[in-house]
This record gives C-alpha cells, structure tokens and sequence, in this order.
C-alpha cells in the first residue's frame, strides 16, 4: 500500500530521433487516500478508548487506582503517539511534491531483481542440456584448408633452404613478440611477475629475486593442451637481482647494486629443469621453482655473510650459526655465552614461509614471539636505514640532481633503489630488542618491590636510587646480554658476578609452562630452564640485596662516627626477629638487623638496627638480650623510631632517646603487667599538663637532674572519673643526689569533690593533697642500680597500692554519700559510719593491697547476734570482692527487726512465772537462734517436758525459719520476711496441735480483712500473706509477730 497526492502531470515534450528505452510503467493499483487513513485511524483509537474504559469499568474491585489510573495513562500515550505520526504524515503530504514516480520507478526494479534471478535459474538449468552439446570444430584443418588449400602433407623430397635474411629475423622476431603477448593474454600469469616483451622473448622478473627470459619455438597463438606440449615456453636467460657487493661484502639489491648470473655448468642444469617445468607445469611451475631456488640461493649468502661475521672480534663468542646448504633455514644463536641462551634458547630462525617468502622467526624465552612483533623489529630496522641513506643522499647530492634521478626511474619499470641486507644490522636489532625487553622487565619488577623512583635513562639502562643519598646506573650490554654498573663500587662489582651468573635451581621457576608450544615442551619442563622472569627476579634479588649492603653501609658509618660500638656477635633466630618484625608490621625478606651499644650501658642492653632494602627504611629499637642455652633471647624491647630522617640532629638524640627508654622500660614493663595503658610524653609535657589544669611538679632541691620524662596513664578504675580527671600523670626522673644515682617516681593528677579529710596517714603514704587546687601527688624513690641490676622488685607497687587506697577510700565515701548514710570519721584506711541504733559505729576497713577486700568491724562490742553478722558478711566481701558496700550496709539494716524480735522473745522469757518450770526448777521453753547464713536464720523453742511416771525429762524443739524475699513487682527495693513453720510437719509434733492452732490464731488476729481472711495490707505498707504452714510479712511485722507465738507459748505451758 502506498501514499500519494494527486497532482496534474504536465505534457512531455516530443522527442525525434531513435526511439529511447520503454517508459516505465505507471502504478495506480493498493493506492489510498490520505482521507481514508485518517478516517481508518480515527476509528481505531476510539475503540482502544471505548476497549480501556470498558476494562477499567470491570476490574474497578480487583485493580488499585493506582494501577487503573497507569493503564489508562498508557492507552493515552500510545494513541499520543500514533496521532504523532499522523501528523508528521499530513505536514509532510502538504509540503511534498509528486512522489508516484518514485513509486513507479521502486516497482521497476522490484521487477528487475525478479528477472535477474528468474535468469540465474535458467542459465544454472542448461547445466542439464550437456548430452545435447555439439562436438568442437576442427579450426586448425579448416585454416590450413583456408590459407593452402589442402591440409598438410609429408614432403616427398628435401628443398635446401635459403639463407635468412636480417629482415626476415626482425619479422620472426616481430611475430614472436605477437605471439607471446597474444599467449600471455591468454594464460594465467603469476601475480608477482612483472613482464616484457621484446626481441623475440618475455623478460619476467620478480622484485629482488631474479629475472628470467623465455620464448617459443613457433607461432602458435592459441593455447590447448596437445599444441602447447609440442610448442612450449623454454628459457633463454636466467640472473639473479641480487649478489654480494664486494666493496661491503652485504646482499644488494637493484640494478644499481649485484646481478648475479649463473656458471655455465649451474645455468645448463637449471635450464634443463625449467624447460621440463615450463613444459608441464607452464608458468606457474616456472616461479614456484625458481622462486624456491632463489631463496635458497639467499640463504647461502647470508649463511656466508653470517659465517664471516663470527670471525670478527665483535661477534666471535657472542654468536653461533646453524646452517647446512640446500637446507632452507638458518638459526643464528646470539648471546652464546650467556647461560639465557646456551643450548639454543634464545635465537633467530631465517627461513622460507609456507608462501615460500623469506621470513624471520624470533625464538626466545622458551617460545616462539609472534610475527607482528617480528614484523615491527624489522620495519623499525628498515627505517632506521633509511633515514641514514637519506641523510647521506641529502649531504652528497643536491637537490635538483635527485628530482632529475627520481623521473628518471619513474619511466623505467624495473628500475628501483639499491638496497642492502645488513645480516648485522638485523641480528643487532633484535638483541637491541631483546635486551631491551628484559631491562623494562627488570625496571618493572624492581618498581613494584622498590618504593624510589626509577628513570629510563635508554632502553638499554636505568638509574635508580640504592639508598637514600646515592644513585647508581645500570646497563645491559647488547651484544653479550650482560649486566654492568657505571662506575662500580666493589660491593657493586662483587655482586654484580652474582648477577651474571646462573640463578641457584631452587630460585628458578617455571613461568612459561602454560604457554610454551608444543615443539619446545622439552625445554620448559627441562628443570634447568631459566625463563626472563627467573632473570628479573635473580637481578632483583641481587639490586635489593646491594640496596641493602650500601644503605646498611651507610647507616654504620653514621653510628661508628657518633660513638656506637658495633656487636657482631648476636644472632637472633627467627622467633626473635619475627617479634622485631611483628611490632612494625614486616616482612622476613630483605632486611639485615644490627646491634650496637655504648660504653656506659649495662651490658645486656643494645640499641637494634633493622635496615630494609626494599623501601629504604629503618627501624630502631632499645632491647635486653640474653644468652640462654646458646641461643640469644629478647626479654624486652621498646620501639624508638621508625624510618626516621637519619640527619646529624637524630644522632645526636639518638642516644639520649635510647637511653631514656632503658631507664623508663622498669617502670612501663611493670604498667604493662598491672594492664595500665600509657602513653609516653616526649619534652616537658606542659601543653598536656596545661589541658588537665595541672604544672610540672618541682624538683627536689640540692639535686642534679640527669633525666627527666612523663608518662600519662588512662585513668579507668584508677580514681572515679568524678573524682579525678581522665588521665594522671607519671614524672620519671633521674637524679644524683650525694653522688648516687636515683630514680624518683612521681604520680599526680586532679583531685576534686572529695570529702577525704586530711590524717598523719598521708605523710606516711607520701601522698600530698591540695585542696586549693585540687590535685594530689604520691612520689617514692629507687636506687638505680635496683634498675640496672634488674632485680624482680616492682618498683610501682608502693604508689599504686596508695592509689588503690585512696580509690577505694573515694568509692565508698561516694557511695555513702549518695545514699545518705552518715559518715562520722574517716581515714586513708578506714571510714566509720553510723548503721541504726542497733549498729551505731561500724568501721570499714580499706584493703592496702589492690587485691585484698573490704572488712567490716565495730568500735564497741555487741551481742553475739551482731557479731556473726559481720563474720558472715566479711567472708561474702572476700569470695566477692563487690565493690558495693552499700548493699552491705543496707542488709544490716534489714537485719534490724530480726535483732528486735530476737530481743523481744528474750524479754518475755527471761523472767517465766511458776507455771513455766519443771518440778525440777528447769524452763519449760528455752529460746536460741541459730544463724545458718546470710539468709537463712532459725528461731529453735526448745520444749522440755516431764514423762509420767518416770524421772526422764522429755526434749522437744519447735523451728521457726526465717528468710528475705525479694518481690519483683514493688517499685521500691522494700524485702519482705518469709516466716516459715514447714519444719514441725512431723509425728512428734502432734502433741503440740492445739499450740499450733493458738499460734495461727493469734497470727491471723494481727490483721484481719472482712472481705479476705488472707490478706491484709493497710495504708502503712503493713503485709501479711498466709501460705499453708508459710507467712510473707513486712519488716515491721516481724516483732509484732514473734510477740504473739512467745505468747502462745507462754499460755500453752501456763495452763498444760
């Protein structure tokens, strides 16, 4: 279907002449209107419309609005769309001029391309009519018959022939170049002969191979088979366009440059294998064999060239030629005496290509490199020559000499520039290559494990850094594949024989056994095979290990210079040197590690030296090291710097840094013990003291100050953070007083809020308190040579156990203090507190030690009730260790009502009436309290009857157990008394059924509820529960209840 706008056509001119080609047809069928699209489309997207409505109308339960409101918007977009593409149809059908040639001539072709094929199905069709094909006409006796008038017939008789005259040879000569180009126009001649035809023969050559003449014995013209063997092509000449040039002694090319012609006895032997070639294989055969012979004949000469070259001093050792005549390839082994190479590993393979082209092949590496890479070496060399045949064109030729030259070869078809094989050049090129691949590969390796810069200096040398003032060049020799430095050191000249010589068989790794070919399986599985890889990384090795020596050089010159003793005695084995290594996060490799001291220094400390020759860093340490069992051992070690700037101002310091640490490793090794963080603080300190409010203590008067440090300690349950700030101080000092050297430890910090009251306790602690400013100091002093001596005395343990006091004194005056419990003395070891009446002093005895526990004792005696109490309650704090005393406290609070009812039976028993003694005069009921633990207490009514009729006194005992019970859902932490009669559940007790009912009885008196008989809890907080034979009771029901039951048994045994 197709769109048009009928437009009126205007009226052709007339044409005379001949008539022209048909017109083509005229369409005017499947056209529409423009209205009927339009209407067609109308039509369509109202029912799209009326179709989503309806849909819309349906799904209205199932479907969100969401969704609805989507489907609808995409119906809209859609017909937007089409109604987009009706529009651009009609603005174009306004615009547009008659398009139904356009039409016409689509259908032309549509019906063109129709025939063609119909016409490709025919012609393959008459393939089938071969039966029906008429035999060929004998044109050559139709011609004989045509020009003679008979056909030819054996002469009968000899004419002697006549004497050829110069013009007859010039029309042979003329009819044979006819001839021969009607031949060569009718046969298929090779693409890479360029031929002329001239004097009779075919001059054919091929660029820089040869040149070849032929010609033919007849004139025939046509060529068939049974003609063409009894009038073939045979040679007449053969040269080759190349030879040697015997002012250079180099293959040349060109007319300018060596033609080489054949001896007589070599020219009649080619010739007869050409006619025979010429005669069955025609001229194809003709180049395959001379092509082949051409080649072979190159070989030759760069075979001899090569064996020239490695007579000359240059090439003599460095050079090996494989090469045997007729062969077609020719391996030249370079870097003969490089282990790379020995054997034939690393060679270039001259040869003939499947194309029987001369190619190159460029074995190394334990695998064939590809030919593009080939390629490029040799177009790189190719240049390179010319740009030097250029400038010397340029130097001795002038300019308008070379114009005139250059059309003149431009007119003469086989004329070219003489050029050269320099065997030389390109062998040279290639190992320029090669070495230049494997100094990149060395720089690259070397960059990865190096962190200093390496410049490329030439492909063949690079300069890199092998310590941090010196610098140093190395090369690759090209010709021998070996590695040498500028100006060598002899530790460079010594280590460099080390690189040169062959990597040890563990070193050496298989790197190409994934992608070596198959012909050379044998020597990548050969162990014994060194790849480039096991190359860098033997040159590698040995540059780090010369970065090392040199730099490790250089340090020691430095610290022999400042006064340091060198040790070459120690010996670290490898747990040791992994401890070093451990602490600044190194490596095993490549690093050396030195030790050195000073005159002065206790004899097992060293200062150590780590050197890495990777990254030209040091590391510096202050250690002790001891000989055990011939085996040298690092007790302790400090880090001193790491990669420092090594300056004369570091080793000036140097010394004093490392002898602070021995002096300070007592103290810090003993914080390390007690789980103390520190940190060191280098010079005074001030800007660290001034942020915590606090100055630089003063130094005793009247002694020499040699050292002095700071150490700050985190403060985490040292002092209470609201006591104290959130780090204290430790000065260090070392000083000599009356020509003795000692150590005095000074630890200060903040002090505020504190309630401690000033006692001669602080004096003999050491301990200073400021009020004023709020800060406290506790100082002792050390002999040194309790230092030196390395004696296992911890030399800490006096401050920090008077810390810990003063910690623990803090802690629990807080703890009263917030939980409003008075507080009537206090001391560095002791605070006294008032309980309740009972209780009115109980001390609290403060641990000296950091890991002895809090004591409870009174001033004054107290019932023995009391007493055990407190037993019970120091053995809980010694298994504990609760740093909470106000629970302790507050359960000898709660122990109060027991203390009461125990009182309040004993009152009522105390004096009995009559009714109460046996006859005998002994109580019937005697009271006592047995105190199992902390929770667990027994009131025991111990019975004493009389038998009948017997002298024996009857014993009976009633329990009463009393506990504390915790209930969850009160809001305050009120405990209630578990009173407890389940021990009297027994056969003996029967006999006392009607006390037992007077006890519940009067218990269930004490509070009674109309509505609940069980239960009855008042305004007051006053709780009574009945469990059975249980009672869950307030506190302060407790004596109430226990008056009642000694009641009861006062009544029972009054009146039984």
């Amino acid at each position: 279907m197709a769109l048009y706008r009928h437009k009126p056509q205007r009226a052709g001119r007339v044409r005379f002449g001949p008539p022209g080609p048909p017109e083509i047809p005229h369409i005017v069928e499947n056209l529409l209107p423009l209205s009927n699209i339009l209407k067609f489309h109308a039509q369509g997207s109202y029912k799209q419309l009326i179709l989503a409505l309806e849909n819309l109308a349906i799904n209205a339960q199932d479907e969100s609005d969401v969704k609805r409101k989507k489907y609808l918007l995409d119906v809209i977009v859609s017909l937007r769309q089409e109604f987009i593409k009706v529009y651009t149809l009609i603005k174009w059908s306004n615009v547009s001029k008659d398009v139904s040639k356009l039409i016409d001539l689509s259908n032309w072709f549509r019906l063109q391309e129709f025939n063609f094929e119909q016409l490709m199905f025919q012609l393959q069709g008459l393939k089938g009519f071969s039966a029906a094909k008429l035999p060929d006409f004998d044109i050559k006796t139709a011609l004989e018959v045509l020009y003679l008038g008979r056909p030819i017939l054996p002469s009968h008789n000899y004419h002697q022939q006549k004497p050829i005259s110069p013009e007859k040879v010039l029309e042979v000569l003329r009819d044979l170049n006819l001839v021969l180009m009607t031949r060569f126009a009718l046969i298929d001649v090779p693409q890479r002969f360029k031929y002329d035809i001239k004097d009779g023969r075919a001059y054919m050559r091929v660029e820089k191979e040869f040149e070849v003449s032929i010609t033919m014995a007849s004139d025939t013209i046509v060529e068939e088979s049974e003609i063409s063997r009894s009038n073939p092509f045979f040679m007449i000449d053969f040269k080759f366009l190349f030879g040697l040039n015997p002012e250079t002694n180099l293959i040349t090319y060109g007319d300018n440059g060596g033609i080489t012609k054949l001896p007589m006895k070599s020219y009649i032997k080619l010739e007869r294998i050409v006619n025979q070639t010429l005669a069955d294989s025609g001229l194809q055969g003709l180049y395959d064999l001379l092509h082949k012979y051409t080649i072979s004949f190159k070989l030759f000469l760069i075979a001899r060239q090569l064996r020239e070259l490695i007579l000359t001093t240059k090439w003599t050792k460095n050079l090996q030629v494989n090469y045997q005549t007729g062969n077609t390839k020719i391996i030249v082994n370079y870097w003969a005496s490089h282990y790379l190479s020995q054997n034939w590993k690393s060679f270039l393979e001259i040869g003939v290509d499947e194309k029987f082209q001369l190619n190159y092949r460029w074995f190394k590496n334990g695998e064939y490199e590809s030919e593009e890479t080939v390629r490029q070496i040799i177009e790189k060399d190719d240049i390179k020559e010319e740009q030097e045949n250029k400038r010397e064109r340029e130097e001795e030729e002038e300019e308008e000499e070379e114009k005139e030259k250059e059309k003149e070869k431009e007119k003469d078809l086989f004329q070219e520039t003489t050029k050269e094989i320099d065997i030389e050049s390109i062998i040279t090129s290639f190992v320029l290559e090669h070495s230049a691949m494997i100094m990149k590969l060395v720089a690259d390796k070397l960059q990865l494990k190096s962190s200093s810069e390496i410049t490329t200096l030439s492909p063949q040398q690079i300069m890199f850094s092998i310590s941090p003032q010196k610098q140093t060049i190395m090369f690759i020799n090209p010709l021998t594949g070996l590695f040498y430095f500028v100006n060598p050191t002899p530790i460079q000249t010594r280590l460099l024989k080390r690189i040169n010589s062959r990597p040890p068989p563990a070193f050496i790794t298989n790197y190409n056994n994934n992608s070596s070919n198959n012909n050379n399986n044998n020597n990548n599985n050969n162990k014994q095979f060194v790849s480039e890889h096991d190359l860098a990384d033997w040159v590698i090795e040995n540059l780090l290990q010369l970065k090392l020596e040199v730099f490790t050089k250089e340090v020691n010159n430095y610290l022999t210079t400042t006064e340091w003793i060198f040790n070459s005695i120690i010996r670290l084995n490898e747990h040791e040197i992994s401890k070093l290594l451990k602490s600044v996060n190194g490596t095993m490799g490549y690093n050396r590690i030195q030790f050195y001291r000073r005159k002065h220094w206790p004899s097992t400390w060293f200062l150590i030296v780590m050197i890495n020759g990777v990254n030209t860093k040091t590391y510096w340490w202050v250690a002790r090291i001891k000989s055990i069992e011939a085996t040298w051992v690092i007790n302790h070690y400090q880090a001193l710097f790491t990669n420092p700037e090594l300056n004369y101002k570091f080793f000036k310091s140097l010394g004093k840094s490392s002898f602070q640490k021995i002096i300070n490793h007592v103290i810090l090794e003993e914080l390390h013990s007690k789980q103390i963080q520190f940190e060191e603080i280098g010079g005074e300190g001030e800007s660290e003291l001034k942020e915590y409010g606090l100055d630089i203590p003063q130094c005793k008067q009247g002694v020499f100050v040699i050292h002095k440090s700071f150490i700050s300690i985190e403060n985490r349950n040292l002092l209470p953070l609201e006591n104290s700030s959130r780090k204290l101080f430790l000065q260090i000092q070392l000083v000599n007083e009356n020509n003795i050297n000692k150590m005095y430890l000074k630890l200060f910090g903040k002090l505020k809020n504190s309630a401690i009251k000033n006692s001669p306790e602080l004096d003999q602690l050491n301990m200073k308190i400021d009020e004023s400013n709020q800060n406290f100091e506790i100082e002792t002093s050390i002999d040194l040579n309790e230092v030196i001596n390395e004696t296992k005395k911890h030399f800490l343990n006096s401050i920090f156990d008077n810390l810990n006091s003063l910690n623990n004194l803090l802690k629990i005056i807080d703890q009263l203090k917030h939980n409003d419990i008075q507080i009537l003395d206090n001391s560095m070891d002791n605070i006294t507190i008032k309980v309740n009446d009972e209780i009115d002093k109980l001390i609290i005895k403060l641990p000296i030690q950091m890991d002895k526990s809090i004591t409870l004792s009174t001033v004054s005696v107290h019932s023995w009730q009391i007493e055990i109490i407190i037993h019970f309650l120091n053995q809980y704090l010694e298994q504990n260790h609760d740093a909470s005393i106000v629970k302790t406290i507050k359960y000898l609070s709660d122990m109060d009502p027991i203390f009461q009812a125990i009182k309040q039976v004993d009152s009522l028993l105390q004096s009995p009436p009559a009714s109460l003694k046996l006859t005998n005069g002994l109580s019937k009921v005697y009271f006592d309290c047995v105190f199992n633990n902390l929770n667990f207490i027994q009131f025991m009514f111990n019975i004493s009857s009389t038998i009948p009729n017997t002298k024996k006194i009857q014993k009976d005992k009633i329990l009463i157990s009393i506990s504390f019970k915790q209930i969850s859902f009160f809001k305050n932490d009120e405990k209630l008394i578990k009173v407890s009669m389940k021990n009297n559940l027994n056969a003996r007790n029967v006999k006392f059924k009607k006390l037992f009912e007077m006890i519940f009885k009067s218990i269930s008196e004490m509070e009674r509820n109309s509505k609940d008989e069980l239960i009855n809890l008042d305004g007051e907080g006053h709780l009574l529960v009945k469990l059975n034979y249980d009672f869950l009771i307030s506190s302060n029901l407790l004596v109430e209840m226990m008056r009642r039951i000694t009641k009861c048994f006062i009544q029972y045994f009054s009146e039984n």
